[in-house]
């Protein structure tokens, strides 16, 4: 699966925007399960000496790997049904405007900075 064709998400989170960081729909879904499902996610561990079942964490790469997993599926169904639409806006309209909040972001942490 080509990541080049999926556009970046630039109306997604103004956090991730305003850090400098832009992820495609597929790394945007991914990124989610990771944060919501990251510190939850196990699976089967060994038996106890009782003999009772026992979850264990899932490895960081396993946890990855299946978030991926789960936005290939996701997009390649939104695909097919059509629910993937690329966003009506000029791009470089959008690109002038994280840059002017990216500006106002760096004026305002000065400013508490010399506070």
């Amino acid at each position: 699966m080509s990541s080049e064709k999926y556009w970046p998400e630039e109306t997604g989170s103004i956090d991730f925007v305003l850090k400098g960081v832009v992820f495609s729909l597929r790394a945007t879904f991914a990124y989610e399960l990771i944060k919501h499902f990251g510190s939850i996610a196990g699976k089967l561990g060994p038996e106890d000496k009782s003999g009772r079942a026992s979850i264990i964490l899932q490895e960081p790469k396993e946890l990855v790997d299946r978030c991926f997993q789960i936005a290939d599926l996701f997009v390649e169904k939104a695909e097919k049904l059509g629910e993937i639409k690329r966003p009506d806006f000029d791009y470089g309209e959008c690109q002038l405007l994280i840059r002017a909040a990216k500006n106002i972001t760096k004026e305002l942490e000065k400013k508490e900075n010399e506070s």
